[in-house]
């Protein structure tokens, strides 16, 4: 089995193979963009960070502890409808 690997260093109109999978390129360029300029502003004020890293484990948190309530009410009817 032999695959190829097509690597273009240089500039130009040449179009490969992974730019040719990928539609709407500018997508992953704006989100680049968008992902510096957040990480420029945590670097200003990390407060809002470390704030904003509190909030989002504290949401994750909740959800998943109502997801495993949830499975534990199922589990348990499911246990006593479960023939012996």
């Amino acid at each position: 089995m032999t695959e190829e690997v097509h690597v273009s260093l240089g500039s130009g109109n040449h179009r490969g193979p992974l730019r040719e999978e990928i539609k709407d390129e500018w997508l992953l360029a704006l989100s680049g963009i968008l992902s510096v300029l957040f990480g420029f502003i945590l670097a200003i004020q990390p407060g809002a960070g470390a704030l904003a890293l509190v909030w989002i484990i504290a949401l994750y948190a909740i959800i998943i502890g109502a997801l495993l309530i949830m499975l534990g009410l199922r589990l348990r009817t499911w246990g006593r409808t479960a023939s012996p």
